[in-house]
């Protein structure tokens, strides 16, 4: 764990999840930095379970928006004109196989995970928040970008 440089009075660390490196960026939001720092030890020691759950909420909040709303885009051809495309219909687990995480967060007590939306959703990110920490029993998901 070391000082963030892009952000004062915050720290990151780096996890490995699958082969790759997760950063873990905990921002103690105000003087409380022992609360950030024991939620920061458990997602860094928890990361695989956490990572499938908040993507378990993910997909319960957002597989139907996708599969009703999100799964066709119009593509411009080369004329001018656009042709519908639809991308696949999706189960919960293929969703959920889809969006790897890109990242995590602790501010404060509020706990954040990251996911890259595999275009799913015109490049938004998902973002799975638990206002109360762990475990994430009223987390909320939204999109962003």
């Amino acid at each position: 764990m070391v000082k963030d440089p892009k952000l004062a009075g915050c720290l990151i660390a780096t996890i490995p999840l699958h082969g790759r490196s997760v950063p873990l960026r905990i921002d103690p939001d105000g003087p409380d930095l022992e609360t950030s720092l024991v939620i920061a030890q458990t997602v860094g020691k928890t990361l695989e379970v956490l990572e499938a759950e908040a993507s378990a909420i993910a997909a319960d909040h957002l597989l139907e928006r996708y599969n009703n709303d999100w799964r066709s885009v119009y593509e411009a051809n080369g004329d001018g004109t656009y042709r519908e495309v639809d991308g696949p219909l999706l189960t919960k687990t293929e969703f959920q196989q889809t969006n790897g995480l890109v990242s995590a967060s602790v501010t404060g007590a509020m706990v954040q995970f990251c996911f890259d939306d595999a275009d799913l959703f015109g490049g938004h990110s998902i973002f799975v928040q638990s206002f109360d920490g762990l475990p994430m029993k009223d987390a909320d998901v939204s999109l962003f970008g």
